[in-house]
Parts: C-alpha cells; structure tokens; sequence
C-alpha cells in the first residue's frame, strides 16, 4: 500500500509539473529576436516545415522613404507597428520584436501592446512578444504595438522580429520558426511648414480621413473619404512589393463625403496595400485578405 501512493504522488507531481512547463512555454520570452548577441525561437522551437511563410513590417502612419531610397521615421512621433506572421499549414503563432540603435540598446520607446501582446526586458532590451499563440485558421496573424520614435538627433533605429508558427501538441518538436528580419529606419528630418502669408494654414486641395473596411476582408471591403474639391479618385490594390494587383476604382467626384464598394473577388490571401490618389496626393493603407 505504501508503494501505491508513493507512486501514485510521483505521477500527480510529474503531471503538475508537465502543465505548468506548457502553460508557461505558451506565453513569449525575451530575448529571441535575432538581434546581434541573441539567440532565435529555434534554439527551442523547430522540427516543423511552411511551404509559404513571412515576416511584414508596417506601421501606422507610413514610414516615408526618402531620396536614397532609406526608410524614415519622424523624431517625437508615434507610430503604430504591425507585424503580419503567416506560415501555410499552421494556425497558432508567437512572435518577438526588439526596437534598437547601431549601439544595440533601445530605440524610441514601445507603449501600448495591443490584444495578445506583451513587453519584457532583457539585458536591459525591450521586448514585445505574445501573451499566448494567437489563432487564426488562415494560417495568419497580426501583432500591433505603439512606438514613440527617438527624439532628434538620436540616431537610426533597426526594427528585428521572429515569428513562431506551433502545432500545439504541448511540446516545442514540430513547430516552424520563420526566418528573423531587420529593417532599418533612419532618423528624417519633420518637413518645412508651407509659405503662408495670411496665417491660415489650410489644404482645400486634398483628400482626408480614408477608412478602409473590414480588415480583414474576403469578397469586398469598402473605402470612405473626404475631398475638399472636385477631383479624379484612383483606388488601387498592391501587393507588399508595390506591384498593382488590380485597378478597384476610377472616377472623378465632388466635394464631400464618399464611400465605395471595392471588389476583391479573385484576390488570394495575402497582406495587401489600398492605394488611393487624388491628382499629386497619395495615401496608401494597410489591407488583409483572407479567401
């Protein structure tokens, strides 16, 4: 008798101790990214294979791109990142993403995680990485955060993020690391306001306040905006390579607030860009589809 509960305690604490260690692996670790001195998810993660996987990085507004063709931030200013994590035969994934200088210390500041996004620090770096694998049957997901940008003359900012694409067998064999990636933003320069010599800083020229939705979308989604004036709208579909996809709407429109039905049928699965101009203005936003 004494044997049966000696054994019969071993197995209770092995079980407990099992849950626990999934419970826990379930949720982001710092540290992972891929950054210089860092390991990846794969010093624990791997055995799997994605026959279609990337890593997108975007934010809210736009970085600009200048001359050299160098993507740029603003000093002061706050941006929303989004990392789009996709991998073909999976459905639950976990990200890290580290903002930092050429000196491999923190970049601006990260703030306001969004739903499944948490931050820790190691060795001194801030990390935002998953609550819990975030699910999503199309073999996709997106991670949001805030960035303050660095002040001026703070220097350049690399952007590193890994993804984790897992099987959630409650063990880390079978899962896909998808290859890390740096993009660099450097520091731009905030552009000189407008001549004006009445003192009234006002565009009556352009278009405001686009809207594209759902985002998610399959079939269709819709675009609203404003113009000040009559002008020829063109609503374009791009790829994340800038590719035009499809030509979604053309017509010239008055003044006022418009909403417009945009076709998609067709579109496969992917994280696309809506394009809209209005003569010289362009403004370009974020849109997934899912089929």
């Amino acid at each position: 008798m004494k044997n049966f509960f000696t054994t019969l305690g071993l197995a209770i604490t092995v079980l407990v101790g099992s849950s626990a260690f999934m419970n826990k692996s379930a949720s982001g670790y710092a540290g992972y990214t891929g950054s210089p001195g860092e390991s990846t998810c794969g010093n624990c993660h791997g055995g799997g294979s994605s026959a279609v996987s990337g890593i997108t990085i975007t934010s809210n507004p736009a970085f600009s791109v200048n001359a050299s063709s160098q993507t740029e931030y603003l000093p002061d200013s706050t941006y929303q990142i989004t990392l789009d994590i996709a991998a073909s035969g999976f459905t639950r994934f976990g990200f890290g993403c580290e903002i930092l200088n050429s000196a491999n210390t923190n970049s601006g500041n990260m703030q306001n995680q969004g739903a499944g996004v948490k931050f820790l620090t190691s060795l001194g770096k801030k990390n935002a990485v998953h609550t819990i694998p975030k699910v999503n049957a199309s073999g996709a997901v997106s991670f949001t955060f805030k960035w303050l940008a660095p002040t001026a003359s703070n220097g350049d900012a690399i952007i590193y993020a890994i993804g984790n694409a897992v099987n959630g067998n409650g063990s880390t064999s079978g899962d896909f690391v998808l290859t890390p990636v740096a993009m660099s933003v450097v520091e731009g320069t905030p552009p000189a306001p407008p001549e004006d010599p009445t003192g009234i800083k006002e565009n009556m020229q352009g278009v405001s306040r686009i809207l594209v939705f759902p985002s998610p979308a399959s079939d269709i989604t819709n675009i609203s905006y404003s113009l000040k004036q009559t002008k020829t709208i063109s609503v374009q579909l791009l790829d994340i390579k800038g590719t035009v996809v499809k030509e979604l709407y053309n017509k010239e429109e008055g003044p006022g607030e418009h909403t417009q039905i945009l076709n998609l049928q067709g579109i496969a699965s992917g994280v696309y860009f809506i394009k809209t101009s209005a003569n010289q203005q362009k403004v370009s936003q974020k849109l997934i589809t899912v089929q």
